[in-house]
């Protein structure tokens, strides 16, 4: 709301929470709960839906414990980030990260030229199909 969050009970024929969970909707209630950022709740709800399919391989799994794992594993990226001009302070990044310890980054300088002129003798080539690495 324009004046801030304000909680309200909804019915219980429409409380989609209490639906989720009567139907054993496991997933939408992991999903619901990783998007509020409660992440204790959402891991619950991933482990029992790991424990409802069991151990067959297939793509869901696959994607419930690779779910399990951003919440319980270190994780972290690198936000977006301007050109900055040159100074003696050095330029800055912005690192997000979860679960984390310590973080060591290095930089180096990119030859602009050379990887240019490396760009340019690849595409003269003429390859049968670009690898775009």
């Amino acid at each position: 709301m324009a004046v801030g969050v304000r909680r309200f009970k909804l019915p219980d024929d429409q409380n989609f929470i209490k639906l989720y969970r009567e139907n054993k909707n496991y997933r939408a209630l992991a999903e619901i709960f990783q998007n509020r950022r409660q992440y204790d709740k959402a891991l619950e709800m991933w482990r029992v839906e790991l424990e409802r399919i069991g151990n067959v391989e297939h793509g869901w799994r696959k994607v419930v414990v690779a779910s399990i794992d951003q919440i319980e594993k270190p994780w972290g990226q690198f936000e977006p980030v301007m050109t900055q001009p040159t100074s003696e302070d050095g330029a800055s990044v912005d690192f997000r990260f979860r679960n984390g310890k310590q973080v060591q980054f290095e930089a180096h300088e990119v030859k602009v030229k050379e990887l240019l002129d490396d760009v340019m003798e690849y595409i003269e080539s003429k390859p049968n199909q670009l690898n775009w690495e």
